[in-house]
């Protein structure tokens, strides 16, 4: 369908036309994006991680303003031990987002707990702390990178 529109917006449009066409796009790159972030959640399930990044990848494209998907990505990302900048800047795209997203944060402290990075996750857990005070993941992670640290 994404197709059908740049075919039609090359013909010419009238402004209600034109609109209506990007009405039809933005609706169009939502769903795309819906989609491919249910078949990564679908990938994930059945431990097919290579799947379920090639998803993200589609639902990051499709839908680059929502947190989730990128955040999904640099999960994927970590998990499979691929490139951690790639990862790293997933979650801060997620967290350029939605900064007050804990979940975001928290993926963020993990990839820079794996890159060795442990002065930065202690920053982000305590500004994750600062949100959430009560979290005892966030916790046990900013004991983890002062433990590191050492």
């Amino acid at each position: 369908m994404v197709g059908l529109l740049d075919a039609a917006s090359r013909l010419g449009l009238t402004d209600a036309e034109a609109v209506r066409m990007e009405s039809l796009r933005t609706t169009a790159n939502e769903q795309l994006a819906r989609i491919a972030a249910s078949q990564a959640r679908f990938a994930e399930s059945t431990g097919d991680l290579e799947s379920a990044l090639r998803h993200t990848e589609q639902a990051c494209k499709f839908g680059p303003q929502n947190g989730d998907h990128w955040e999904m990505r640099a999960r994927f990302l970590l998990r499979m031990g691929r490139d951690l900048h790639q990862a790293r800047d997933a979650a801060m795209r997620a967290i350029q987002l939605s900064p007050k997203v804990v979940g975001y944060r928290t993926t963020m402290i993990r990839v820079y707990l794996v890159a060795g990075l442990p002065k930065n996750a202690r920053r982000e857990a305590e500004a994750a702390l600062e949100l959430e005070p009560r979290d005892r993941q966030l916790k046990a992670l900013l004991e983890e990178a002062k433990a590191a640290m050492e």
